[in-house]
C-alpha cells in the first residue's frame, strides 16, 4: 500500500535478505509435488533472496513512481521501527532468505513466473481505490 502511495520510505540502505513465493508459483508447485507423489516438508521459493529496499523500488516503479527510498543508518531505522511497529519490525526489517533448491532438484519443478512478473501481475491486479502521491 505505501508503494501505491509513493509514500517515501528511509529504507534506502536496508541490505536484509528475503524470499518471495508468488501465489501462481506455489499452486504450481504445490502441482508439481502431487504429480510426483513427493513426500516430507520443503521450502518452495521462486527467486533469490532480495532486500526490502529492492522489493520497495519494484514496486514503486511498477506503480509509476520514481524511487523514494532514502538512506538511514539501519540501527537508527530499526530503533524507530520498533518504535513504531514493536515486535514486528524485525518481521519487515530482518532477514528472511529460504534456499528452496532442494524442492527444485527433486522434483525439477522451476518457477514461471519470474519476480518482476509476479510484482507487474500484482500491481496490476491491484484495487484502484488509492491514487498515488505524484
Amino acid at each position: 500500500r505505501s508503494a501505491k502511495l509513493g509514500i517515501p520510505l528511509p529504507i534506502g540502505a536496508l541490505s536484509n535478505r528475503r524470499s518471495f513465493a508468488f501465489v501462481d508459483n506455489v499452486a504450481e508447485a504445490i502441482i508439481t509435488a502431487c504429480e510426483n507423489k513427493v513426500e516430507g516438508a520443503y521450502i518452495v521459493t521462486d527467486s533469490a533472496p532480495v532486500s526490502t529496499a529492492y522489493l520497495y523500488r519494484r514496486l514503486l516503479q511498477a506503480y509509476g513512481c520514481a524511487d523514494r527510498t532514502f538512506r538511514c543508518p539501519e540501527a537508527v531505522l530499526m530503533g524507530v521501527a520498533k518504535a513504531i511497529l514493536g515486535a514486528r519490525a524485525n518481521s519487515f526489517l530482518g532477514d528472511a532468505a529460504f534456499d528452496g533448491s532442494r524442492f527444485r532438484s527433486v522434483t525439477g519443478w522451476s518457477p514461471s513466473i519470474s519476480l518482476d512478473k509476479a510484482i507487474a501481475q500484482t500491481v496490476a491486479n491491484s484495487a484502484p481505490d488509492i491514487d498515488r502521491q505524484q
